[in-house]
């Protein structure tokens, strides 16, 4: 079976597999995803929502606090799938979208985004004695035994075969106009999409500038986008100082078991605002 000896974005092998479209994807019914890749929240019945986003939303518990809170504050029931993967930019999350939506009918999208987002991770694989190394939106290709070799850089920069892979482009231009085209095709399906943001868990006069620069641009983004935007930086700061929220052992990435419940808490007030009458709750 292909699959990954080793993957970006904080996969581990096994749980993840080449992707044409997506550079890589959950293995079905591994590491904690059903067979079509999600995790699923709530009850059977009513409103579906479609959680898109990375592992903040695929390997943190918010997504069910967050079902429980919609279901309580629409006075009815809530079904969510949350189709997060590791390290995916939002040109990787589009795609993903694209792929998802038929069979999940959502009455409501929420795109969860981070600092990493505009840009996602670079992917090594190894498949039948080949490897793979994605890098922004493109794929390049050397025998697996180079990956020990010090001609690896010039090989794979000069002489292995390269692989268009659209969805693995980062950049904050590129960002934009897939973030836009996901806008446009939830709209055209006359469906809410909502976006938000989860920090980097540093004080911002602690962060490194380069993360934080990514944080900024990111949100920079989301802004000009003119979608409705949850900023969570401003309630985590409320809450506490940053290293109050953070997971631990620490990655400055993802939420605590705390963190997770403010962050609940507050997209599902928001959200409720936003999307006072589902779809189907109006049915």
């Amino acid at each position: 079976m292909e699959h990954f000896n080793l993957a970006g974005g904080g996969n581990r092998p096994g749980c993840v597999r080449p992707s044409a479209t997506r550079g890589y994807e959950p293995v079905p019914g591994a590491c904690g995803v059903d067979e079509n890749g999600a995790r699923t929240y709530g009850a059977d019945a009513g409103t579906r929502v479609l959680v898109v986003g990375d592992s903040i939303s695929t390997q943190t518990k918010w997504p069910a606090a967050l079902t429980d809170a919609l279901s309580a504050g629409w006075g009815g029931t809530a079904r969510l799938h949350a189709v997060g993967v590791p390290g995916y930019n939002t040109c990787q999350e589009l795609a993903m979208y694209r792929e998802k939506v038929a069979l999940y009918d959502p009455d409501l999208v929420i795109l969860q985004a981070t600092a990493n987002d505009a840009r996602g991770s670079p992917v090594l694989t190894t498949i039948n004695g080949r490897a793979r190394y994605y890098m922004s939106n493109e794929g390049v290709e050397f025998p697996a035994w180079m990956l020990h070799s010090r001609l690896l850089t010039l090989l794979e920069l000069g002489f292995g075969p390269r692989f268009p892979v659209d969805a693995m482009s980062s950049g904050p231009e590129r960002t934009a106009e897939c973030l836009a085209a996901l806008g446009e095709e939830v709209a055209g399906r006359g469906v809410p999409l909502l976006t938000t943001l989860f920090p980097l868990f540093w004080e911002v006069a602690e962060a490194p500038a380069p993360m934080l620069a990514d944080e900024a641009e990111m949100r920079t983004i989301l802004r000009a986008s003119h979608l409705p935007f949850l900023d969570l930086r401003p309630v985590y700061e409320a809450a506490g100082p940053m290293v109050d929220h953070r997971d631990s052992p620490t990655d400055f990435i993802h939420p605590s078991a705390s963190g997770e419940g403010i962050a609940a808490a507050a997209i599902a007030s928001w959200t409720i605002k936003e999307v006072p009458r589902p779809r189907t709750a109006a049915r």
